[in-house]
């Protein structure tokens, strides 16, 4: 179907799932009545603004630090900490004393019919798709880069290597420079 055919209950268990809200009964009741067709819910759900969250204090800090080190200790931490065949790409929170905090990057595009064969969001990185990926590669470089200091060189040869293929399927032009630091 297209945004304008009716949510079923199937859908709407669905898009909750994938954007990670999970899928009780009176959510998907609720996103039934107020969304009916998979468009509105949709867009719904892509305009989602967190409440705002200002953590602070020692503890924070610590997690925080005990996080990076813990990353930065991994052979390849992408693959053996996140396991990213599960989910590479979606918007970053950034919080945290340091950083200009908020919410950084796009949401896939969790539209049915915009899925791959396997029911996961496509990893995009084409200039002009609104569903642009936030590669969580560029949010680490930012952090190795602007925080502790490592040369970009360093980061790409040793720490993130840069993909081969179609520039818009992978991460071919790194961007080690986010807002967020």
């Amino acid at each position: 179907g297209d945004e304008g055919t009716p949510l079923t209950v199937e859908d709407a268990r669905h898009l909750l799932r994938r954007t990670g809200f999970g899928a009780p009964e009176k959510e998907v009741a609720k996103l039934l009545a107020r969304h009916p067709t998979r468009g509105a819910a949709a867009d719904k759900l892509l305009s989602f603004k967190p409440a705002g969250f200002t953590p602070a204090g020692r503890d924070l800090r610590l997690r925080q630090n005990s996080w990076l080190r813990y990353m930065i200790g991994a052979r390849n931490p992408l693959q053996e900490k996140l396991g990213t065949d599960h989910g590479s790409q979606g918007p970053v929170l950034v919080v945290g004393g340091a950083v200009a905090g908020g919410v950084y990057g796009n949401h896939p595009d969790i539209r049915p019919s915009s899925l791959d064969d396997s029911g996961n969001t496509v990893y995009s990185q084409a200039a002009g798709d609104p569903f642009r990926s936030t590669d969580l590669r560029d949010v680490y470089g930012t952090i190795l880069t602007r925080w502790l200091g490592m040369s970009p060189a360093s980061v790409l040869a040793g720490v993130l290597p840069v993909d081969t293929g179609d520039p818009d399927e992978r991460w071919t032009e790194p961007d080690l420079d986010l807002a967020f630091l």
